[in-house]
């Protein structure tokens, strides 16, 4: 299994180390994937304005299009709005749905609130809320993965 992001803010990082925790695997940089390994990917890509998806993940999966065919894949995207649209355009990239997927908000400076002691001081912009939009998405990955 791999756990892959674009960010070029930060906010694509912060949920992908949560997610990673939680799913005890360490997110990499798209950028830095030179094979595809596993039989599930976690794909996590920003948003940005006007609704597009980041060319990184277009490149993404375009590289690696025939060795996504073998495998599973999961996506979640971080934007300021909600992004339905994106997650139609990205799946369409790829060569079947996903196992699951999810938007998330991107964080802003008012979520100051620490989630427990579980990541300590470095998550400090995840909020109690955001938090848990991440954990259902991990157990949707992880009953993916008992079915693998």
């Amino acid at each position: 299994m791999m756990l892959v992001y674009v960010s070029r803010k930060g906010n694509t990082k912060k949920y992908a180390d949560v997610l990673g925790k939680l799913i005890e695997i360490v997110p990499v940089k798209m950028n830095e994937v030179r094979d595809i390994e596993g039989d599930l990917v976690i794909i996590g890509t920003p948003v940005y304005n006007h609704h597009r998806v980041s060319s990184e993940t277009k490149e993404f999966l375009a590289k690696f299009k025939n060795k996504l065919a073998k495998c599973k894949a999961a996506l979640f995207t971080v934007s300021s709005h909600k992004n339905e649209k994106e997650i139609k355009e990205i799946m369409k990239l790829l060569p079947y749905p996903p196992v699951a997927y999810a938007s998330f908000k991107t964080l802003e400076h008012r979520h100051k609130k620490l989630v427990g002691d579980l990541f300590g001081t470095k998550y400090r912009n995840i909020g109690k809320s955001e938090f848990s939009c991440v954990k259902t998405f991990a157990d949707k990955i992880n009953e993916a993965r008992e079915k693998l």
